[in-house]
Order: structure tokens, then C-alpha cells, then sequence
């Protein structure tokens, strides 16, 4: 006797194309913010500050690469102090 060959039933599986469900919330982002120092009849901003230390740097320090820099304000002295890559230091006026 011969043996009765049963197909295999097919499984097809059909894949929907779902497409990417959009957020409902909305992403938190932080607040822009704007430090501002005041002192006697001087008001500075943390940016100009930064952006002040970084020329006097590079007006300084031509053939140096700036990596890091910390800068201290001294509103009494009108002055901000920098220390570039952790070894080149100076000053500029406020």
C-alpha cells in the first residue's frame, strides 16, 4: 500500500506594514537660561563672560589648542580670571 502523502498546510503569515505611531507627548526640553551678574553699577552676563575669557585665550595662547577652561569672576577687581587646559592662566577686563 502506498502511503498518501498530505500536503503540508501552508502557513503564510501576512505582515502589515504598521507604520510608526506618533508621540502623543511632547518631549520636556530644559528652559533656555541667562545668568546675569550684578555688581555695584556693572552688569555682566555668564555668556560674555565665557566668550571674553575665550578670546583672551586664543589672543594669548595663539598656538594652543583650547580643550578646557575655567573662568572665576571677580566683579570687584572688574576682572575674570581663566585657566586654559589646566595650565595656561590669565585675565581679562569685565
Amino acid at each position: 500500500m502506498a502511503a498518501k502523502k498530505t500536503a503540508a498546510p501552508k502557513t503564510t503569515a501576512t505582515k502589515k506594514a504598521t507604520a510608526p505611531k506618533a508621540s502623543t507627548k511632547k518631549s520636556i526640553k530644559d528652559p533656555t537660561v541667562k545668568v546675569v551678574f550684578q555688581y555695584q553699577d556693572v552688569e555682566f552676563t555668564e555668556a560674555s563672560c565665557v566668550k571674553k575669557a575665550q578670546a583672551g585665550f586664543k589672543k594669548a595662547f595663539k598656538d594652543v589648542e583650547l580643550k578646557t577652561l575655567d573662568i572665576y569672576i571677580k566683579p570687584e577687581e572688574r576682572k575674570v580670571y581663566y585657566v586654559g587646559n589646566g595650565e595656561f592662566e590669565g585675565f581679562v577686563d569685565l
